[in-house]
């Protein structure tokens, strides 16, 4: 019996670590040493079965006053206002957001698929960038004519946080609200799904 059962544990937790055994990078780029800034994702189901995933990169706070610092360039680190190109929120390569099919963002329609995440930071009011093209170095090579969604949203004082981070808070049957997180500032935005009538 003993060995029976120990040939079941071992069983199932193979069947749970072969899928772990393909997972892959969500980044093109494969670091020959690790990054300053080290990749992370997030997800969460909304709904019955809608995946919404962030894959990003984690720059740290650093003694900074990051959303004012500058750079060795004297550029600031987060670019600001509607004359600087966006932000790529996050580090190295930009920020990607997909869904598994069509969600609503802040209400407003975003199809399935893969988007590059951008951001135009203000003071009062953000714009939250969806692009078509997410396979892009940081902002440099953001093309407007590919944007294909643009909310706006404010942004609010959370507790400090040291590395960069999105999550979700509040989840429930058909809505959460993602976030970004960095420094003091928070930046919430709803993602929901929305329900056929039956």
């Amino acid at each position: 019996m003993k060995t029976s059962l120990a040939a079941l544990v071992l069983a199932l937790a193979g069947s749970f670590a072969l899928p772990l055994a393909g997972i892959s990078s969500p980044w093109s780029r494969v670091p020959s040493t690790p990054d300053k800034s080290q990749g992370a994702v997030v997800s969460q189901v909304i709904g019955a079965a809608t995946w919404v995933q962030i894959a990003y990169h984690r720059p740290g706070v650093d003694g900074r006053e990051v959303w004012t610092a500058k750079n060795s360039r004297d550029q600031l680190l987060v670019p600001r206002g509607d004359e600087a190109p966006p932000w790529r929120a996050g580090a190295n390569e930009c920020t990607t957001f997909e869904v598994s099919s069509a969600v609503q963002i802040e209400g407003q329609d975003l199809p399935a698929g893969k988007y590059g995440l951008f951001m135009i930071v203000r003071d009062e009011q953000w714009t939250l960038i969806f692009n078509s093209d997410h396979e892009q170095w940081g902002s440099r090579g953001h093309d407007e004519s590919k944007d294909v969604l643009r909310v706006d949203v404010a942004p609010q004082t959370g507790p400090f946080t040291e590395s960069l981070q999105f999550g979700f808070d509040d989840a429930q049957a058909t809505t959460a609200q993602a976030y970004l997180s960095w420094g003091e500032v928070k930046v919430p935005f709803e993602v929901s799904v929305p329900v056929m009538e039956k």
